[in-house]
């Protein structure tokens, strides 16, 4: 599969697949804040609340006063790579190309 074909089919996978926490930066302190991307506050809060023991468990910190998960912005390799896990459309986007590949080396070997 060439390149502009994978590029276009994460295109699609993001566009189609709507579910993910994203990060924001604070704008008064040093921290990144973990967000949902829903639309509905409803669904929001569930979705955070849903995944509350993986990001305490990668040090992501409750903070009443904006609401949202938060962590250092020093720790930002962290916060990538919890969330990267915790959304399954960014996990399959970030692997796809070695999976195509993998797929392609045993097709391979079929013949």
């Amino acid at each position: 599969m060439h390149n502009a074909s994978i590029n276009k089919l994460k295109e699609l996978i993001r566009e189609y697949v709507k579910e993910a926490l994203t990060l924001k930066r604070s704008v008064t302190d040093d921290l990144l804040l973990v967000v949902s991307d829903h639309e509905d506050p409803k669904s929001r809060s569930a979705e955070t609340f849903r995944n509350k023991t993986a990001l305490k468990n990668a040090e992501f910190k409750w903070d009443p006063n904006v609401n949202s998960w938060t962590i250092p912005k020093n720790k930002l390799d962290i916060a990538k790579q919890t969330l990267s896990k915790l959304n399954k459309v960014e996990y399959i986007v970030d692997n796809i190309d070695l999976k195509i590949k993998d797929y392609n080396d045993n097709f391979q070997h079929l013949f």
